[in-house]
C-alpha cells in the first residue's frame, strides 16, 4: 500500500483535508463491559491451568496435559478483551489516519495488515457533528443472516477538527450532484 493518498484518488478528485484522531484516554461503557467478561474468561482460564497443574501433580498426565492449552486459552482471550479496546484507543492516532477529497473520505488503518476504507460523500447522507470531535456522514447499512438490516454511521472521530471537517462536507454535500 502506497504511504500517499493521491496514489488512491480518482483523476477528478482533490484532497481537502487529512488528519488523524487523537489518543482517547476515555473509559467507554463498552470498554467496560469487554473488561467484565476478560475478567471472566481469565478467572476460568487461570482455574483451568491451576486445574492442569493439579492433575500433573497428581500423575493425572494426561488430563493435566489436555486441560493446559484450554486454559492458557481462556486466559489469553480474557487479556485480549480487557488489554485490547485501551490499546486500540490509546493508540488509534498511530493506526488510523483520515482523508477528505472533494468526492469521498478515506479511512487507512494500519493495525494488524493495511486496509483502505472509502466512503462517498452522498447528496443526501445527513451529517452529523456529533460534538467537536466527531463527525459522522456515512450510513453503513449491513444485512444479518436473517436479512435483517442494521445501520451503522461512519466518520471521523477523535479529531480536532471536526468543525472544519463538517464545513467542509456541508460543501462537498451541497456540489454533490
Amino acid at each position: 500500500m502506497s504511504d500517499r493518498w493521491e496514489d488512491y484518488f480518482a483523476p477528478d478528485e482533490s484532497l481537502l483535508w487529512q488528519g488523524a484522531p487523537f489518543s482517547d484516554k476515555r473509559i467507554g461503557v463498552m470498554m467496560l463491559f469487554l473488561a467484565v467478561i476478560g475478567a471472566v474468561f481469565c478467572v476460568f482460564g487461570a482455574a483451568a491451568i491451576f486445574d492442569a497443574f493439579r492433575r500433573i501433580m497428581a500423575l493425572q498426565i494426561v488430563p493435566g496435559i489436555a486441560i493446559f492449552p484450554f486454559g492458557v486459552f481462556l486466559f489469553g482471550v480474557g487479556v485480549l478483551l480487557i488489554v485490547g479496546p485501551w490499546y486500540q484507543k490509546a493508540f488509534a492516532d498511530r493506526h488510523i489516519l483520515y482523508a477528505l477529497t472533494n468526492k469521498k473520505a478515506y479511512v487507512a488503518t494500519r493495525f494488524l495488515g493495511r486496509r483502505l476504507e472509502t466512503m462517498p460523500i452522498a447528496k443526501d447522507d445527513d451529517i452529523i457533528l456529533v460534538d467537536e470531535h466527531t463527525v459522522l456522514f456515512h450510513t453503513q447499512i449491513k444485512y444479518d443472516s436473517k436479512g435483517r438490516a442494521r445501520k451503522s454511521r461512519r466518520g471521523f472521530e477523535n479529531i480536532s477538527d471536526a468543525a472544519k471537517v463538517f464545513a467542509l462536507l456541508r460543501g462537498i454535500q451541497a456540489e454533490a450532484t
